[in-house]
């Protein structure tokens, strides 16, 4: 059984994993919504609407999680790490 210093530094790594992870998909997600923003225009035909009723659903969730979940997700994280952190120290 782990002791909960080390929990408490595991947590403190997943939520700076996290937060990289967070950053890295808005910026990803940021760059492929530009791009496919500006293919919309020139890209007209039956391809085009294929591909475009696939890509609604996988934005609509890349969107949810980089403006929503993510960010409270991380919230959470951060917080059960501070309590933790208040817990270790005796200041419970």
């Amino acid at each position: 059984m782990e002791s909960l210093d080390t929990t408490f530094e595991r947590m403190k790594l997943f939520e700076q994993s996290l937060g990289r992870f967070n950053d890295r998909l808005a910026e990803t997600y940021r760059f492929l919504a530009e791009r496919h923003d500006a293919a919309r225009d020139d890209w007209q035909d039956k391809f085009a609407r294929d591909y475009e009723a696939a890509w609604a659903p996988l934005e609509s969730g890349l969107r949810q999680w980089c403006t929503k979940e993510g960010p409270q997700y991380l919230a959470v994280m951060e917080e059960k790490a501070r309590l933790l952190q208040r817990y270790l120290d005796g200041d419970w």
